[in-house]
């Protein structure tokens, strides 16, 4: 009786929640609102109400279990890239982490994408993150990329996600990961986050060098057949080509710890689409 009563509860408080989300997007379609995204440091966010990324900081369902995760795992000094950085959610947590010592390179190419982020930097007083404005693909150059109405849909191609309503195309400057590193003077990496809607494939591809390297690295992805399919692959094959390289596989489990991964399941790419990889 007790856990039903509970259930009944939880499920009430979703839908109040929900009714008074709505409601405030009806109200505000344009209100940014700021949530405080790191709980130990009080980093905040400022974001549109009115998004994916929005309705998920409302709900705190953000991404909670891979933000624990980078929290739990990122060092003082160490090297962060943040690819496909959005609003710069978790290049605020990271920052805090790896500290004055250590820095965060975050890569985002789009324009409110972009003055989104440099202004939770500054919300924040980071100083030791550096912003690209450009994508990252497999070659430095330029590439064609989608904006769609909501940021989070940003990719270099148009997938088959059905979020994605682009408005509009432009040529933006591309770099690979073994190039930036390299202009940059980096001698390591020690943690990647990568989210760029389908790209992720071109994001290895253009990081064999740093991948290959003797220094230890952990890649925090997202793998997803809907955007996947938008650049012509599988998560199946995308994920069989990561293991034949080497690299050891992970996802979470429900109550957010990491699972070994030894073998391609039906479920990635649909209902499990983020995982870690180390080399």
């Amino acid at each position: 009786m007790k856990l039903r009563a509970g259930r009944l509860t939880a499920r009430l408080r979703r839908k109040l929640a929900g009714g008074a989300y709505r409601i405030q997007c009806a109200l505000f379609p344009e209100r940014m609102a700021t949530f405080c995204v790191d709980p130990d440091f009080g980093g905040l966010v400022r974001y549109p109400l009115r998004s994916a990324i929005g309705r998920a900081l409302y709900h705190g369902t953000f991404e909670t279990a891979e933000l624990a995760y980078v929290r739990k795992t990122l060092r003082p000094g160490q090297v962060f890239f943040d690819v496909g950085a959005n609003g710069g959610i978790f290049a605020v947590n990271a920052a805090r982490r790896v500290g004055a010592s250590g820095h965060v390179h975050c890569f985002e190419p789009g324009l409110a994408e972009l003055e989104l982020l440099r202004g939770n930097l500054a919300l924040n007083r980071l100083s030791n993150v550096t912003v690209y404005a450009g994508a990252v693909s497999q070659r430095t150059g330029s590439a064609e990329f989608a904006t769609a109405a909501d940021g989070a849909m940003n990719s270099l191609a148009k997938t088959n996600h059905p979020a994605q309503v682009i408005t509009r195309w432009r040529t933006v400057p591309t770099v690979s990961l073994d190039d930036y590193a390299e202009q940059q003077g980096l001698a390591r990496v020690d943690f990647m986050k990568i989210d760029v809607e389908g790209a992720e494939k071109l994001v290895f591809e253009g990081a064999r060098r740093l991948l290959n390297s003797s220094a230890a690295v952990t890649i925090l992805f997202e793998a997803f057949d809907l955007n996947a399919s938008g650049f012509g692959y599988s998560v199946e094959s995308f994920l069989s080509d990561l293991l034949q390289r080497g690299l050891k596989l992970y996802c979470f489990d429900t109550g957010g710890e990491l699972t070994p991964i030894q073998r391609y399941e039906p479920r990635f790419g649909r209902e499990v689409y983020n995982f870690v990889a180390r080399t």
